[in-house]
């Protein structure tokens, strides 16, 4: 009624305006109000009755179709199998059209319910998705995520300083328990003309002052093209000291070794899979699983990598799990003498069978750090001169590395250094950066 009112006043407003005469003058009662004068008072008096004639309502924005995907993450360095559905948010729009934009090069794809296989396992992935129906277009963009592997900040972080019951600058040993264990990693002990002093010293040192329960040696026994002297000397110099102190001893083999006929002692404890011995093998101890491998002249093979899964994956119930190569994933020098190939595909397995640690050696230095999210530790030569890390000057003393496990869990990892090998190699040395690696 009011707009019918409105409108029958302008009329009488137009035809005053276009008369020959002015008309007589309207009382209050006969007129309604209007502001302003001209155009801007008539505006003013329509918007008054119903200000949707000259004002439109704004458009409200369009809501992105919301579509899924599944599984929800993306595994890392594996390719995922992705479903990414729009079926459900267009239940009301039966005759839309889908064309998807997976974001990874590969070329679009039609369908409101489709499958795409995401490769590389590296980033997350940016998805679009347009909907069409007849004149209604439609566009929504959303990450696929990359699953996040968690890190422990606290790897091997402990001090290494001197405490009650330690020997010399050296800490003491864990107390004893079902789940602790000392360890010490040795490597690259050969040396041309006989059993180098450095050895020798380090040899004592290890049995008299830090006490391992364990000794694992990282590969490096020979020198290339070496002859049989040099295994003789490998079982004079290490062999038989930890022998004569009952410490059990396993074994990694270098390319080095693998060539010279690797004559290594047998393992002097139960191995769980020790059919490949000493190329590749498993062993428990005091609550943690040991998996040893090494890679010959054509990488790991295909069958490395399927044992590797498949042992790593019986080793849930531990609570620690070490790796034991001699060569590493990436070079820790300037100068590259060797890396594991498919490294890719083995920080996938280590990383899916929460590896704890991966020790390497190779390089002759001491480094503690992460590969991407993988801790890793390069041990250092037993016989000197030791290495130096890529971007150092500095080369580093001979050294070996221990390991001390409470509860089932690295709670300290250090260095011994030469010559005298009765102190630990400061770590205050050692780059942030090295390579790829951090620390």
């Amino acid at each position: 009624m009011t707009f019918t009112k409105t409108i029958v006043a302008l009329s009488l407003l137009t035809l005053c305006a276009c008369g020959d005469t002015s008309p007589s003058p309207a009382s209050p009662e006969e007129m309604p109000e209007v502001v302003g004068a001209g155009l801007n008072g008539i505006r003013g008096a329509l918007m008054a009755s119903s200000p949707a004639i000259l004002e439109p309502s704004a458009e409200r924005p369009e809501v992105p179709v919301a579509w899924t995907f599944s599984p929800p993450e993306l595994q890392v360095f594996r390719a995922t199998a992705v479903v990414l559905s729009a079926v459900d948010a267009l239940k009301e729009r039966p005759k839309a059209t889908c064309r998807w934009n997976f974001g990874d090069g590969s070329p679009t794809v039609e369908g409101c319910e489709v499958s795409h296989t995401f490769h590389g396992g590296q980033a997350d992935q940016l998805v679009t998705l347009i909907v069409t129906d007849g004149d209604w277009t439609n566009k929504s963009t959303r990450t696929v995520p990359l699953e996040r592997l968690s890190v422990d900040p606290s790897f091997g972080k402990k001090e290494a300083s001197k405490q009650p019951g330690s020997v010399g600058g050296l800490p003491a040993p864990p107390p004893v328990g079902a789940a602790n264990l000392r360890m010490a990693i040795l490597a690259d002990s050969a040396a041309e003309g006989g059993v180098h002093k450095d050895v020798t010293a380090g040899l004592v040192q290890l049995v008299k002052a830090v006490g391992p329960g364990l000794v694992i040696h990282a590969g490096g026994m020979v020198t290339a093209k070496a002859d049989a002297t040099q295994w003789k000397d490998f079982e004079e110099g290490v062999v038989a000291p930890l022998e004569r102190a009952e410490i059990p001893l396993v074994t990694a083999l270098s390319p080095a070794d693998r060539e010279s006929g690797a004559k290594v002692p047998s393992a002097r404890l139960q191995l769980l899979d020790g059919a490949h011995y000493p190329e590749r093998y498993t062993f428990t101890s005091q609550g943690a699983f040991f998996l040893v491998f090494g890679a010959g002249a054509d990488g790991v093979s295909e069958e490395t990598l399927r044992w590797m899964r498949d042992q790593l994956g019986q080793s849930r119930i531990y609570e620690a799990r070490y790796v034991i190569s001699h060569l590493p994933l990436h070079k820790f020098g300037d100068l590259h003498v060797g890396s594991l190939d498919k490294r890719f595909r083995l920080y996938e397995i280590f990383l899916r069978s929460r590896v704890t640690a991966l020790f390497s050696a190779g390089y002759r230095v001491y480094f503690k750090g992460r590969y991407g999210a993988l801790p890793v530790v390069s041990v250092g030569a037993l016989a000197g001169p030791g290495g130096s890390l890529s971007g150092v000057d500095f080369k580093q003393p001979a050294s070996f590395v221990v390991v001390d496990q409470v509860d089932g869990v690295p709670e300290r990892i250090f260095a011994v250094s030469g010559p005298d090998f009765l102190g630990t190699f400061d770590e205050s040395k050692l780059p942030e950066n090295v390579e790829v690696y951090t620390r």
